[in-house]
């Protein structure tokens, strides 16, 4: 079985062959493509060289067979606008796939470190598609399961409200406007705010008509926010 480097998001020229026994055809699924151009630091500075005839371009993948080919990247100091350089160690860590936590951040990392490692994403394709037909059930070693948590009962009354140790009332659900409980949330910014809401939460525990309240409230709540701001 052959995979690219490419076609899992990797950013090189890397081609993984993997001989596998005994198990079921893999299909590694489709996945966003990428480019070198996608793990350069742009902050970090690095001494570029204008003119350089041998490059690659940012859309263009790493080559695995030489890891200091120059990158033809924009530049504010040349004449040209354009000038080329090397990935820096971190980028090229970053090209190779390693975790943030394997790549040394206190110190030059140089191309050495990276002989004898293959990019990771070609591997943990596989192993994801593998997992699931070598894996067995897990067994309890010696220890005892732990019981399930009970269900939260639901009362069909609603929520008991108290407030400072005084017993307010129940809250029905009946306040929710189901309305307003989509699966999309859309950003409106002329949308007006659900004051309602907030007056059948008030009201409905206390037993007050909310719509007879609704002069009243707002002048409470104005007063409110301003004493609290």
């Amino acid at each position: 079985m052959t995979i690219q480097h490419k076609d899992v998001g990797g950013v090189t020229t890397q081609t993984a062959r993997f001989v596998l026994s005994k198990c079921p055809r893999i299909v590694i699924p489709e996945m966003v493509q990428r480019s070198v151009g996608s793990v350069i630091e742009h902050k970090r500075w690095l001494s570029s060289i204008d003119g350089t005839s041998n490059f690659i371009t940012r859309e263009e993948l790493l080559p695995i067979k030489d890891l200091s080919t120059p990158i033809r990247l924009p530049s504010l100091w040349t004449s040209s606008k354009f000038a080329t350089r090397s990935l820096a160690g971190t980028e090229m860590c970053t090209a190779f796939d390693l975790p943030h936590w394997a790549i040394p951040q206190d110190k030059q990392v140089y191309s050495s470190f990276l002989d004898g490692i293959v990019p990771l994403k070609t591997h943990l394709a596989v192993m994801d598609q593998l997992l699931p037909f070598i894996s067995t059930r897990g067994a309890h070693l010696g220890t005892t399961p732990l019981d399930l948590l009970p269900d939260e009962a639901h009362d069909s009354r609603g929520v008991w409200i108290s407030h400072f140790k005084r017993d307010l009332g129940w809250l029905p659900v009946s306040w929710i406007d189901s309305s307003l409980v989509t699966d999309k949330a859309v950003k409106t910014d002329k949308a007006s705010v659900p004051i309602h809401l907030w007056d059948k939460h008030i009201c409905l525990p206390l037993q007050v008509d909310y719509k007879r309240a609704a002069k009243s409230l707002p002048v409470l709540r104005n007063w409110l926010y301003r004493d609290y701001r």
